[in-house]
C-alpha cells in the first residue's frame, strides 16, 4: 500500500468514527474573567444578584460602601480604597465555598472573584432594604448594609 493511500484510508476512519460520535453539548467560555453561573437567570441576573442591585451603606461604618451594577461588585472600604470585583449570586452555595469546619451548600451565598482568587461570603439575610454577610472563610465577621435610598 502506497503511503498517498494509508493518508486516505487514515482521512476516511477519522471522519466515520466522528460521524458516529452524539454531538458534543456546547460550552460557554468565560470572557476577561467574567463569572459564569449555574441557576435560573432573570433577565441575565440571578434572584439574589437582582436584589442586590444599586448602592448600600455599611450600618457601623458610613465610609464602607459597595456598588454593585449587574455582575460587577465594587467595595469601597475608605475614601482612598476600591475593590472592584466580579459577583456570582446564588441560592445555594457551590461546595467549593465549604470548609473543613462548615458545609454551606444549603446556604445562600455570593461569591467575589477577582484574577484567579475568589472569596466565598454567606448572605444571612438579604432584602430591598438589608444586606448581612459574612466571609466564609476567616474570622467570622457579619457585615450589615442599608439600602442607600435614590
Amino acid at each position: 500500500m502506497t503511503t498517498p493511500t494509508k493518508y486516505i484510508i487514515l482521512l476516511l476512519t477519522v471522519f466515520f468514527f466522528s460521524c458516529n460520535e452524539e454531538p458534543a453539548e456546547s460550552k460557554t467560555e468565560t470572557v476577561d474573567n467574567e463569572p459564569t453561573n449555574r441557576e435560573m437567570l432573570i433577565g441575565g441576573l440571578t434572584e439574589n444578584l437582582v436584589v442586590i442591585q444599586g448602592d448600600w451603606q455599611n450600618q457601623k461604618d458610613e465610609s464602607e460602601t459597595i456598588s454593585v451594577e449587574k455582575n460587577k461588585f465594587l467595595w469601597k472600604k475608605s475614601s482612598e480604597e476600591e475593590v472592584e470585583n466580579w459577583i456570582e449570586a446564588y441560592s445555594n452555595c457551590p461546595n467549593f465555598c465549604s470548609t473543613k469546619n462548615s458545609n454551606v451548600s444549603q446556604y445562600p451565598c455570593f461569591i467575589l472573584k477577582n484574577g484567579n482568587s475568589a472569596e466565598c461570603y454567606a448572605i444571612l439575610k438579604l432584602d430591598k432594604d438589608e444586606l448581612v454577610f459574612t466571609a466564609i472563610a476567616g474570622k467570622p465577621n457579619v457585615l450589615t448594609f442599608q439600602k442607600v435610598k435614590d
